[in-house]
């Protein structure tokens, strides 16, 4: 293939999609009294919805409408991020006490003995969290599918990278920098002996020119174009064509003008 490859290193910050949790619906735990009344709700529907005069799309329509109703009176369980798990109300007041006494120029010798008791504190809290949070993971994921093969993935942060390559010398190098080098290397390699040449590839880039033929404007016609609408691009060309619609001149556009 006369195909190049093109390799870019770039480094972007941007908002990760997250993966879906379950492709189930949401349990919601009710209490016996919710759905005592969930169930007379329904019966009070069943027993009064009249279906008289009614086609089989509007009596769909309305249970819909009625279920819907019923449905928005349950109870909305919001599902806690990781990060709200781990960073709790305590552990946010621990932090903002510790930025506090790091701020502070001049420390007393019980505010430096409180930073420090605070900097092994947070760590000791959130490691704790982290455990507990994979520990839940796991649970429910060996309640809900018997298996903890999607637990690894929900508490994988990273993508895996192609852990090592094997050079020509039969070393195996396994360091970031070692395998770009060693990728960048193969495929020049691969395209040395091609028959494009970069510097053909270079030199055709972007020195085509492409003309257009546009026809040629009569001093009838700049008099009758419209300039009521709104100031843009289009109305300011028509302005300036009416300016120079007294000579024949040649604008950078391409277009032509023509006295009559």
């Amino acid at each position: 293939t006369d195909h190049r490859l093109l390799r870019i290193v770039y480094n972007l910050k941007y908002n990760v999609k997250k993966d879906r949790k379950s492709f189930g619906h949401k349990k919601v735990q009710l209490t016996c009294i919710e759905k005592e009344t969930i169930k007379r709700k329904f019966s009070e529907i069943r027993e009064s919805y009249s279906t008289e005069g009614k086609n089989t799309e509007q009596k769909y329509t309305d249970l819909t409408l009625q279920i819907k109703e019923i449905i928005n009176q349950l109870p909305k369980l919001k599902e806690k991020s990781e990060n709200e798990i781990i960073f709790n109300d305590y552990v946010r007041e621990l932090i903002q006490e510790k930025l506090y006494l790091k701020s502070k120029k001049h420390r007393s010798k019980e505010e430096r003995k409180r930073l420090t008791k605070l900097y092994h504190k947070i760590k000791e809290i959130i490691k704790k969290k982290k455990y507990q949070l994979k520990y839940k993971i796991i649970e429910e994921e060996l309640k809900d599918r018997g298996s903890v093969k999607r637990s690894e993935k929900r508490l994988s942060k990273h993508r895996d990278w192609i852990t090592s390559l094997k050079a020509s010398t039969g070393d195996k190098i396994s360091k970031r920098t070692g395998l770009l080098k060693l990728a960048t290397m193969y495929y020049e390699n691969l395209y040395k002996n091609s028959d494009i040449s970069p510097t053909c590839i270079d030199n055709n880039i972007g020195h085509k020119e492409y003309i257009e033929n546009i026809p040629a404007l009569t001093q009838s016609e700049i008099r009758t174009a419209g300039l009521n609408g709104r100031f843009g691009s289009t109305r300011a060309l028509l302005l300036l064509i009416r300016r120079l619609a007294s000579c024949t001149a040649v604008l950078s556009g391409g277009v032509a003008m023509v006295v009559e």
